[in-house]
């Protein structure tokens, strides 16, 4: 009986631990590299959603006024974050404006800012972007986008490694 007591609190303790970690990262990533990249080549991605953009769309347009932001914590930015890119994330203690002005001047030169997350499952990119739209309309560029597939298709691309250190 002891026995079945210890494992309805690790159990629950488990349940507690990983529903904490959703709540704090976001939903986990539901689409692995290896997928996003047998969908790419078969031409089966989903449909673009709203304020969404393909990375095909965008090759060549690198130096000419996109901004990169990952819109995930900033430590995994950090860790295998596009170089060149910057971090602006809600999943930070510091406010958006805070975060904003430490990057006024990529801001300022950017026509385009793409934001990106973990995959084609992952919201904060979106809610990011929507934020960004309505709240700092004039601080922002007018053409917010969000990457499909963000990461996982930015790996996928060979513009991160692995072991990417980060910007």
């Amino acid at each position: 009986m002891k026995s079945s007591a210890q494992l309805a609190v690790i159990v629950g303790v488990a349940v507690v631990a990983g529903f904490g970690h959703w709540m704090v990262d976001g939903r986990p990533s539901g689409v692995p590299e290896k997928e996003f990249k047998e969908s790419l080549e078969l031409g089966e991605l989903p449909p673009l959603r709203e304020g969404e953009v393909r990375l095909e769309d965008l090759q060549g347009a690198e130096g000419d006024g996109v901004l990169w932001v990952d819109a995930r914590r900033a430590d995994r930015w950090k860790r295998d974050g596009l170089p060149g890119s910057i971090s602006i994330t809600s999943l930070s203690e510091e406010d958006l404006v805070t975060q904003l002005a430490r990057h006024e001047n990529e801001l300022f030169g950017a026509r385009m800012m793409v934001i990106y997350c973990d995959d084609l499952n992952c919201s904060l990119s979106h809610d990011l972007a929507e934020r960004l739209r309505r709240e700092f309309e004039g601080l922002v560029p007018s053409d917010v986008r969000v990457l499909q597939g963000g990461h996982v298709a930015l790996r996928a691309a060979g513009m991160i490694k692995n072991s990417s250190p980060g910007p």
